[in-house]
């Protein structure tokens, strides 16, 4: 059994036996790699590490091995590369695509991928929506470039043919008009906030629920949120397994605070007097109601709020002005209060640096506010937003 020569057997004083064999060195470092397996028999030990070994040379890891199938470098590539470092809801995305990959092309052998199976790649994700397309080719794309480095492959064939594209669907967005008359019709206070927050701020869905009273704050005498994380649900079947290093806090029942989606989500919103006075009402009622939780937004239990009751309570506030969400085929989503809230921000003439740092999509956006914009901009941009609605009318 032993490869070069480094095989062994043998039992432990705990009765124990331990079967190992050295195999090729990391070809990075060039470090001697073993593998090795237990039993309670000397067979069974061995048993194991020929299975081990088996797998080894299937996923191409030693030189007189076949190419790797693409599905068994996937596999490989996930777990030993890239797992580590995704949050517990991306790797249920990294791994549905990793499924539709291998549904189209896992047979084949990594070193015979060429411009003809990109393309019926290709053509095997035009039946998705182009982000889930994009994804799926992203990580197809990613695994390739580390079987590069492995020289298991000369070339990346995914870097030879033009990556995935396709037309997004228009977003279905609700007017100023349309969404000052949702704010107005929102009679429970906690939602008319958060709507509001929505349609002028332009905080993505997670920032908004993953609002918390130590984000209130002041800023030269203003009050405003200190955007530094976000909430995210991990299904209680999955393990919430978080990247080393990364700054989170569980919440219980499957509720996190996590990090933004990108570093220029951290950003700072300065609130005008429409956006105090809503909080304000709120806070008092929250108080009244000897609400004990770290969160702003919270159910009657004083737990945080999923996703899903969101749209609920966001499906009831369109019927409120007439509109029946999703009766024509196409849902108006949470998410689109954000284009709303771009729209209002460039009509009332917010400079386009000051807008993306505001939505939170340009680089250093937390220094940007912290240094280059001063308050008294912020408080124009946030008051330009909420006059354009025309709430105080």
């Amino acid at each position: 059994m032993a490869m070069n020569g480094g095989g062994s057997t043998y039992k432990s004083a705990d009765g124990i036996w331990h079967a190992a064999i050295d195999i090729e060195p990391d070809r990075a470092t060039g470090r001697r790699r073993r593998l090795t397996a237990q039993g309670k028999t000397k067979a069974v030990a061995n048993a194991r590490l020929r299975m081990k070994l088996d797998a080894y040379v299937r996923k191409g890891f030693t030189p007189n091995s076949p190419s790797p199938r693409l599905m068994d470098w996937l596999e490989t590539w996930y777990h030993e590369r890239a797992e580590a470092n995704l949050r517990p809801n991306s790797r249920r995305s990294y791994e549905n695509a990793i499924a539709r990959l291998n549904k189209i092309a896992g047979a084949r052998r990594i070193n015979s991928l060429g411009h003809k199976d990109m393309a019926a790649i290709q053509d095997g994700l035009k039946c998705y929506s182009p982000k889930t397309a994009t994804l799926t080719w992203s990580v197809l794309k990613n695994a390739l470039e580390a079987a590069r480095d492995e020289t298991l492959i000369r070339r990346n064939p995914a870097k030879m043919v033009r990556p995935v594209s396709g037309r997004r669907r228009p977003m279905k967005v609700l007017s100023p008009a349309q969404a000052a008359e949702l704010i107005k019709a929102e009679p429970d206070p906690m939602w008319r906030l958060n709507w509001l927050l929505a349609f002028t701020t332009g905080l993505r869905q997670g920032e908004r629920l993953g609002l918390t009273m130590d984000e209130l704050t002041t800023l030269n005498g203003r009050r405003a949120l200190v955007i530094d994380h976000q909430l995210q649900r991990v299904p209680d079947s999955r393990k919430a397994d978080w990247p080393l290093g990364e700054d989170v806090t569980d919440l219980g029942n499957g509720f996190w605070l996590c990090p933004p989606k990108t570093d220029s989500g951290e950003r700072i919103v300065v609130l005008d007097d429409v956006m105090c006075g809503a909080l304000d009402e709120w806070l008092a009622i929250r108080k009244k109601k000897g609400v004990d939780s770290p969160m702003l937004f919270v159910t009657g239990r004083g737990t945080p709020i999923d996703r899903r009751i969101e749209y609920f309570h966001w499906d009831k506030a369109l019927l409120r002005i007439g509109i029946a969400n999703g009766e024509d085929g196409v849902r108006l989503r949470p998410h689109s209060a954000r284009h709303t809230a771009d729209t209002l921000f460039a009509n009332a003439g917010v400079p386009e640096s000051a807008r993306l740092a505001l939505m939170g999509h340009s680089d250093g956006a937390m220094d940007n506010v912290y240094l280059h914009a001063d308050t008294e901009a912020l408080l124009k941009a946030s008051e330009g937003a909420t006059g354009a609605l025309r709430l105080t009318d």
